[in-house]
């Protein structure tokens, strides 16, 4: 066989392991990497083939895909050219290059594609998952990302990072959108994600009036001798700005890039689609939490009747969501590194019980901030 023959039939996915092995003269051979092995230790041997599988997926030359998604039965079909046992060990490569997201177990599911979705949400789907009035008894809140450009591919890898998010369900996927669930002890939050084309993604989540009340009944029933509950699980507002904020820090060099607003939940609550809903910035809420304002002023109108408390319009900077422990509690050992909205230390937290456990302090960077006064 010539050369070229020879090198069309040399595997293309294997192991570290044998990868070295070959490197240091101890095998002559690569053998293929099939299915079981772990994600940690594959190697790419041929860039081009890798170009190739992402392209069977994302392709408008067949009809496996519907609506962006995939599901599983048609991998045979999609990826005909190759034997059966390494199909889903290529979904396992497309998920780390974050091109398409498997929901559900990997022999009984469907895979989601988001490039090949729906420009549009179905109307009737939409309408019944989210209505275009808040519901009584219930409360949103709202973040606004304005972004100085928009890197290719961006808000397809939002849409995964949620999607990857523990406890949070997807229930509707379009182009430019989703509508997600989180289910937590009884109490389920929504939320819906959108792109508006332009440079702008918008987070909303609703949430029942008396959730937290309800969150709390059932961390108190699951607490344990010594006073100390169960772990307690992120909302739902938290998980979906985590999940952006981090994307956003791997392609802007500067959080000041980003223009963070924070819609006025006075606004919001108001249930009239025609009310200019306000919005406050990002740097004036951090500034009201910081000097221990409780309150910041729909349209800055310092009166009463338009006040809008910190912990209800941005309850994740005021953390109202998390549970509150003493700065004595907090022991800080060692630095580990800085991100785009603040420095990470290492550190120990002594509770009430007299365990102490090994956390990591994030301390938002603010101008306000001392190192001398920690807050935690």
């Amino acid at each position: 066989k010539s050369e070229s023959e020879k090198r069309d039939e040399s595997p293309v996915l294997c192991t570290r392991a044998d990868a070295l092995d070959t490197v240091r003269g101890r095998s002559s051979s690569l053998a293929p990497r099939t299915r079981g092995g772990q994600d940690e230790d594959l190697v790419v041997l041929k860039p081009q083939w890798l170009a190739d599988v992402m392209a069977s997926i994302v392709s408008i030359g067949h009809h496996w895909v519907r609506d962006g998604v995939l599901a599983v039965s048609n991998l045979n079909k999609v990826f005909e050219e190759y034997p059966r046992e390494v199909h889903h060990s290529f979904i396992e490569v497309l998920e780390r290059f974050e091109i398409v997201y498997q929901l559900g177990s990997k022999d009984d599911s469907s895979i989601l594609v988001p490039s090949m979705l729906p420009e549009q949400p179905n109307p009737e789907e939409i309408h019944s998952l989210w209505p275009p009035v808040l519901p009584p008894n219930q409360l949103e809140f709202r973040r606004i990302y304005e972004l100085p450009f928009v890197p290719l591919g961006f808000f397809n890898r939002i849409m995964v990072r949620v999607l990857h998010t523990p406890l949070v369900k997807g229930h509707l996927y379009w182009r430019d959108g989703l509508v997600v669930e989180q289910h937590v002890g009884g109490i389920s939050s929504f939320a819906m994600l959108t792109f508006n084309g332009g440079c702008a993604v918008s987070i909303r989540v609703r949430v029942w009036e008396n959730a937290k009340r309800m969150a709390s009944t059932v961390a108190k029933s699951q607490a344990g001798p010594g006073g100390e509950g169960t772990k307690r699980t992120p909302s739902l507002l938290v998980c979906l700005l985590d999940a952006v904020d981090t994307l956003i820090e791997c392609f802007y060099k500067s959080s000041d890039e980003v223009s963070r607003l924070i819609p006025c939940t006075h606004c919001l609550n108001q249930r009239r689609p025609d009310l200019a809903t306000f919005h406050f910035s990002y740097a004036e809420c951090m500034k009201a939490v910081t000097e221990g304002d409780p309150f910041v002023f729909c349209h800055h109108i310092r009166a009463m009747s338009r006040a809008v408390r910190i912990d209800k319009v941005a309850p994740d900077l005021a953390f109202s969501d998390l549970s509150v422990f003493h700065s004595s509690a907090i022991t800080y050992e060692s630095f580990l590194g800085a991100g785009g909205f603040g420095d990470v230390y290492r550190g120990t937290l002594s509770t009430k019980s007299g365990r102490e456990h090994i956390v990591a302090i994030k301390e938002m960077r603010t101008e306000a901030s001392n190192v001398n006064d920690r807050e935690a």
